[in-house]
């Protein structure tokens, strides 16, 4: 939830970064999958605007990184990290989840599973 502060999130942002946008994902989520092109477009719009907001690809297990990290490099969609988060310690509900995070692991918004074309401009102002 907004406003929230996790020690976990702040972990795993790369040195540096201000803000990211944390993806949740699982292996087993067709509604990660689906979501994959506009993952794309978040890095696409990012690296057009020249926005030094991060985008971080999280999931459950160790185990599930190279299957996702599969999936995010064929939909041209690698991310500036892939890391290993516990869920239920940054109260994620499901997936797909995109948090934006500042550099204290502060929570500054939440989108939470596959988005309509509304919420997916949200996302996309905020880089």
């Amino acid at each position: 939830e907004k406003g929230d502060r996790f020690e976990e999130l702040k972990a795993v942002l790369p040195a540096g970064t201000n803000r990211a946008l944390v993806v949740a994902l699982s292996p087993t989520c067709h509604y990660c999958n689906e979501s994959m092109p506009f993952y794309k477009q978040i890095l696409d719009q990012r690296n057009q605007k020249s926005s030094p907001v991060k985008f971080i690809a999280a999931v459950p297990t160790e185990e599930a990184k190279a299957e996702e990290a599969q999936k995010l490099a064929s939909a041209g969609a690698t991310p500036d990290g892939l890391v290993k988060l516990d869920f239920a310690a940054v109260k994620v509900p499901g997936t797909p989840t995109l948090i934006l995070v500042d550099n204290n692991g502060e929570v500054l918004d939440v989108w939470v599973g596959k988005l309509e074309a509304e919420r997916e401009k949200e996302v996309l102002a905020v880089l």
